[in-house]
């Protein structure tokens, strides 16, 4: 759902419409993982809305891009492998 204020994306398979705001095109790739339409543009909105009401196919494309590449982007392992990184390096610091 577009905003105007950064927040994060829902938790979905499928492909988002949303506004580039804050963090948010780190989270949905434009044309890949979901569509991207400036704020306060409504015909913009509406024809992204429709595109993907009306093409099925694009919208499973997307939706299965989507959930690849948050699971690969922001997913449990890549989040624990994160915070190892830190551990080890105030490990390392403290020595």
């Amino acid at each position: 759902m577009p905003s105007r204020w950064p927040r994060p994306p829902r938790r979905s398979i499928e492909p988002a419409i949303s506004t580039p705001i804050g963090a948010i095109p780190e989270a949905v790739r434009d044309g890949e993982t979901g569509l991207l339409v400036p704020p306060r543009d409504v015909p913009a909105l509406t024809g992204a809305l429709e595109r993907l009401m009306r093409d099925a196919a694009l919208r499973e494309r997307m939706g299965q891009a989507a959930h690849a590449y948050a699971q690969a982007s922001f997913g449990i392992d890549r989040m624990l492998d994160g915070m190892e990184r830190v551990f080890a390096c105030v490990v390392e610091a403290r020595r």
